[in-house]
């Protein structure tokens, strides 16, 4: 748009003329608008030989995610390259070649129009087909421990590749597994080991925090500007079922630029409950690949994931456990132990889950107590216990639940979902915990409450299916 003083009275009413470009082929009028708005885009155009400048300044300004620098040195280097065959020429040559010296500079306006016109396709071209580049990843939130101190479960890994590399387009796995199993670290540890344009973990515990989790992955994928006033736009619509819709269609539209891209789903409690969240077709959302790490082992009945892409989750190796074990406590502390057999005998006493050497581990090398005080403490579950535990996991890792605190949340959200469960509870609780007789519940309480206590069971990973 040209600029005129009418614009100069818009802005000086309060108009505001921020998103326009403007050309100004008076330069007194461009002094007076930059004296009183500094925040206008304008561009010289009020010498001939700017003509060519303001042309890619317009470029620039319509396409600012995309890097040009270099194709304008190029062009201004290739362009002077051209003009310079003029100046090349002598007074005297030129005062004799008039004709050709009209020619060449014809010429020289003719190749620079065709340099730009040349730039010009090429850059729109750029604006369609721009992926983001993903040799490293633009954007993670989240974090892992150090290496050192990290078990690599290398079969699981090769599960979970060989279920994210199936098709071009969208793949999703699902991690299925009791707490404290270690399905949000395999989870990470994948992520942050394969390239993509952004790798986002979602909390998927609650409605209310997968529509937070969303909130910052969509400011994430801002590139500029323009995506960040949208955004806000989004955010200022009050009717919440509208902004919800508009929020994932924003981050549809922007998932879809990248070339790839790995979103986490942590622990999910409810399929259902990200449904609406979770991209399933590729010519909507772009290809990625989706992970989803949950406890509730009824995901398998579900009709929108294949149960060929779920992996169980479950116990470690005893050579993982004390492998584990050993980083975790640190080295110093093993070369004590004059007996490896006596780390393992130790070990074997305590369930085969990374929750649960990790957490020996740290409050052994915290409190410096003998593995047999150790054992007792377990064994008394007393309150003091537990809550020392926390506090030593929370200041030493990002997860500070404990084995008691994950039982314990289970029970009672199977208790709280149906009185009758009473009884097979504490059925279950005085039995054998690894061979439990069905036929022993269904004698207890009729088929409907029982089966309905087994699927709360299996919500938990406390049931495993044989």
């Amino acid at each position: 748009m040209v600029l005129t003083e009418k614009h100069l009275l818009e802005l000086t009413s309060g108009k505001s003329l921020n998103n326009r470009i403007f050309i100004c082929f008076n330069k007194g009028l461009r002094d007076k608008f930059l004296e009183r708005f500094t925040k206008i885009n304008i561009i010289d155009c009020f010498a001939s030989n700017q003509i060519y400048s303001a042309i890619l300044r317009i470029i620039q300004l319509l396409v600012p995610d995309i890097n040009l620098n270099r194709d304008f040195e190029n062009f201004n280097k290739q362009s002077k390259q051209i003009i310079n065959l003029k100046i090349a020429l002598s007074y005297e040559e030129l005062q004799e070649n008039k004709k050709l010296g009209k020619k060449t500079l014809n010429n020289t306006r003719i190749i620079i129009g065709i340099l730009i016109f040349a730039l010009s396709i090429g850059i729109i071209f750029a604006m369609f087909t721009h992926k983001r580049d993903v040799s490293t990843a633009m954007s993670i939130n989240f974090f892992l421990p150090d290496q050192k101190v990290l078990l690599s479960r290398r079969m699981i890994d090769k599960q979970l590749d060989n279920i994210l590399s199936r098709t071009d387009g969208i793949n999703t796995a699902v991690l299925l597994g009791m707490g404290g199993a270690g399905k949000s670290t395999i989870a990470r540890q994948y992520g942050k080991s394969h390239k993509a344009s952004i790798i986002w973990e979602i909390n998927a515990e609650t409605k209310h925090s997968i529509f937070s989790s969303f909130e910052s992955l969509a400011y994430a994928l801002c590139n500029n500007n323009n995506d960040r006033q949208e955004l806000r736009n989004i955010f200022n619509i009050k009717d919440s079922i509208k902004q919800e819709k508009q929020l994932l269609l924003f981050t549809q539209q922007q998932l879809k630029q990248l070339e790839r891209w790995i979103i986490i789903y942590d622990n999910v409690e409810l399929l259902n409950d990200i449904l609406d969240y979770i991209p399933l077709s590729h010519e909507c959302w772009g290809k990625g690949k989706i992970i989803i790490t949950t406890r509730n082992g009824n995901i398998v009945n579900n009709d929108f994931i294949d149960e060929d892409n779920i992996i169980n989750i479950g116990e470690i190796s005893t050579a993982e456990k004390i492998e584990l074990f050993s980083k975790t406590i640190g080295d110093s502390a093993v070369m004590h132990i004059d007996d490896p057999r006596v780390i393992e005998q130790f070990l074997s006493q305590i369930p085969s889950f990374p929750l649960d050497a990790t957490t020996a581990a740290h409050y052994i090398k915290s409190t410096n107590i003998g593995f047999d005080e150790y054992l007792e403490e377990i064994g008394r579950s007393k309150v003091e216990f537990t809550e020392l535990q926390e506090s030593i996991l929370d200041e030493a890792r990002q997860y500070s639940k404990t084995r008691y605190s994950i039982i314990k949340l289970s029970l009672h959200e199977i208790l709280k979902s149906n009185e009758e469960f009473k009884e097979l509870v504490l059925l279950i609780s005085i039995l054998d915990s690894q061979e439990i007789p069905e036929k022993l519940l269904f004698l207890s309480k009729d088929k409907y409450i029982t089966n309905h206590f087994i699927q709360n069971l299996q919500r938990q990973s406390l049931r495993v299916r044989v």
